[in-house]
C-alpha cells in the first residue's frame, strides 16, 4: 500500500470516529443519569477533540502527499 492510500484510510477512520463521538454527545446532552454516563460523556468530549485534530492533520498530510 502506498503512503497516500494509508493516509486517506486514516483520514476516513478519524472522520468516522469524530462523527460517532459527536452524535453520541448530541444524543447524551442533558443525560446525567449516573456517574458512568457522565464519565462516558467526558471521555467522548476528549475523544472528539482528538478526532477533530487528527482529521485536520491527516487531511493536510494527504494533500501534501498528492502534491
Amino acid at each position: 500500500m502506498s503512503a497516500p492510500v494509508i493516509c486517506m484510510a486514516q483520514y476516513e477512520n478519524h472522520v468516522f470516529l469524530r462523527d460517532h463521538a459527536a452524535d453520541y454527545l448530541e444524543r447524551a446532552q442533558g443525560s446525567k443519569d449516573s456517574a458512568a454516563e457522565l464519565q462516558g460523556q467526558h471521555l467522548a468530549t476528549l475523544a472528539l477533540a482528538t478526532f477533530k485534530e487528527h482529521v485536520a492533520i491527516t487531511k493536510r498530510i494527504s494533500g501534501e502527499l498528492k502534491a
